[in-house]
This record gives C-alpha cells, structure tokens and sequence, in this order.
C-alpha cells in the first residue's frame, strides 16, 4: 500500500506551502507509517470487530483511518484552546518546530 506523507496534511496547508510539513504533520505521517508498515493488503482490509460506535465489523485499515482522524480532530481543539488563551501554536510560529 502506497501512502503518501502530505495525505495527511489539510488542503490549506498543502494550498500555502506544499513544501514544508509541520512537526505534528510529521509525527502523524510516521506514525501512519509504522502502523501500515505491519500489515500487508489482505490484512488491511481483513474485517475486525471494532468498537460498539462503528457497526458490526470494519476493515483495520478503517479503524486505522478512524484513529488518526481522531487525533487530528483533538489537535486541532487543542489549538483553538492555545489561541483562546493569546498562545500561538509552536506549529503556527515563524520558522514552525
């Protein structure tokens, strides 16, 4: 399975500089990375029994997705917190982490 790094990244940050990946862009990718590295396609796509709020059965690489979606979403509530609170994210500086 191919997967590229900037898949990870939202489309107004590849629009602004597709060139450059935030730390937290980067952490995801590897992370991705490593999950998917230990499984071939046939696992991937082998169906599980996941949690109660996703049906009956899904493919690991559903849950796999699902998970990374998750902890996006939690960066990103954690950014608004930071700019509520007059802190710019160490992602959003100059020069980025």
């Amino acid at each position: 399975m191919i997967v590229s790094v900037t898949d990870t990244m939202p489309q107004a940050t590849r629009a602004r500089n597709p060139g450059s990946l935030s730390l937290a862009h980067q952490l995801q990718a590897v992370r991705m990375h490593v999950v998917l590295k230990e499984f071939d396609d046939e696992q991937l796509n082998e169906r599980v029994i996941p949690p109660p709020y996703m049906g009956r059965s899904a493919s690991r690489l559903r849950l796999i997705y699902g998970s990374m979606q998750h902890t996006l979403d939690i960066y990103g509530q954690i950014v608004v917190y930071l700019r509520l609170n007059g802190i710019v994210p160490p992602a959003s500086r100059p020069g980025g982490l």
